[in-house]
């Protein structure tokens, strides 16, 4: 049967890299002066830049995908389930909330004080453009460029790239590589269940917006204080400097979620074979 993509889906992934390098780095060069005169330096002119750059990103990585896919291209920004954008950031944050909690009453987590930062709604942005373009690269165009016969080999190889893309991060470990793979691995089923982008980029985003406002290092990231004051006790469950993600306990939530959604799913197959 012949192909419907436009070119050979293995040059379409490539594209979509040489796509994502180029923009990543032209936004880099050309993006930060404009913000700088229109904004100046500090007080949330970099969350702009990133945000910027970030969108761009994203909706070149989009164009491309379809421009190279052809008849192929999978519509997975569609409407998907009526709620999945919602159902998304609702286990977003329902997970960090929980886990808080769990650490809370441990005695690991110290709440130090409340007091919103002026910056908080330029991190919204930021956190918001971050999701849209990692989901975007990985769950969104590099999943659905591979063929639906080799799919579950796109699930894992985009899942493990979404780790790997955190490998530059500030106190990153072997646990916190696999434990970013096993988020993708979650996401990316969600992803295929659904056919849409949605309930991903809703966890995504309410995911690391959740960390952020509870005062938790985010995949070694620390961005201070925007809502909450914290301090977590560095342990192997709680991930030490790189922060939950990087933690034992992170490993048993989501190694459950990823079976959890393979039972249920192949349970939902049978039922609907017997009917």
């Amino acid at each position: 049967m012949k192909s419907r993509h436009r070119i050979h889906w293995i040059l379409g992934i490539f594209s979509l890299f040489v796509v994502y390098i180029l923009i990543s780095g032209m936004g880099e060069i050309l993006i930060p002066r404009p913000i700088y005169a229109l904004l100046g330096r500090g007080g949330g002119s970099d969350e702009v830049i990133d945000f910027v750059i970030n969108g761009l990103i994203g909706l070149g990585l989009y164009l491309t995908y379809r421009l190279v896919s052809g008849e192929a291209a999978e519509p997975f920004l569609g409407p998907g389930r009526r709620w999945d954008l919602l159902r998304g950031m609702v286990v977003g944050s329902g997970l960090v909330g929980l886990i808080a909690w769990f650490f809370y009453l441990r005695g690991d987590l110290i709440f130090q004080g409340f007091e919103p930062s002026r910056t908080l709604f330029y991190h919204l942005l930021f956190f918001l453009s971050v999701s849209w373009a990692e989901e975007m690269l990985t769950r969104g165009v590099l999943q659905h460029q591979f063929p639906p016969r080799i799919r579950l080999v796109g699930i894992l190889l985009t899942s493990l790239l979404f780790g790997l893309l955190h490998l530059a991060n500030p106190g990153h470990t072997g646990l916190s590589i696999v434990n970013t793979t096993l988020v993708g691995i979650y996401l990316a089923l969600m992803t295929h269940r659904t056919n849409s982008l949605r309930f991903a980029l809703g966890f995504h985003f309410t995911w690391n917006f959740s960390l952020a406002l509870l005062g938790m290092t985010i995949s070694g990231f620390d961005f201070g204080r925007l809502l909450v004051e914290t301090e977590l006790k560095a342990t192997m469950l709680s991930g030490l400097d790189y922060g939950i993600e990087g933690g034992s306990l992170v490993t048993i939530v989501f190694v459950g979620l990823i079976i959890y959604q393979i039972t249920h799913y192949r349970l939902k197959e049978a039922e609907h074979e017997k009917v």
